[in-house]
C-alpha cells in the first residue's frame, strides 16, 4: 500500500492506495496539528508506518517533516511530470 498526498494551503487530499491501485480510502485534512496527528493516528492502525510510504509532490516543507517524523518513507514526486504524462491519461476521442 501507498499513501497519495495532494498538498494543499487549507486542506489536503490524501488517498490511500493498495498494491493493485484500488483506492482503499481517501480524506480530505485540515492543514492544522490536530487534522495531520489524526490522518497519522488512523493510517498507523494500517501497520507499520515504515512501510507505507507517501507520496507527496514537494521535497521540504513542515507537512513532509511531519510524513517522516510519523515514521511514513517520502517519495517526493516533481508535480511536471504529471502534467506530461496527462496526454495519456485522457480519453481516446
Amino acid at each position: 500500500m501507498f499513501c497519495g498526498w495532494d498538498w494543499g494551503s487549507t486542506r489536503h487530499g490524501v488517498c490511500l492506495i493498495d498494491d493493485n491501485g484500488t483506492v482503499i480510502k481517501t480524506w480530505m485534512i485540515e492543514h492544522t496539528e490536530k487534522g495531520i496527528a489524526a490522518l497519522f493516528a488512523e493510517l498507523s492502525q494500517l501497520g507499520d508506518p515504515a512501510r507505507l510510504p507517501v507520496a507527496v509532490e514537494r521535497g521540504e516543507g513542515l507537512v513532509v517533516g511531519r510524513i517522516a517524523s510519523a515514521g511514513h518513507p517520502v517519495l517526493m514526486i516533481e508535480p511536471a511530470s504529471f502534467k506530461a504524462a496527462r496526454p495519456r491519461w485522457g480519453s481516446a476521442g
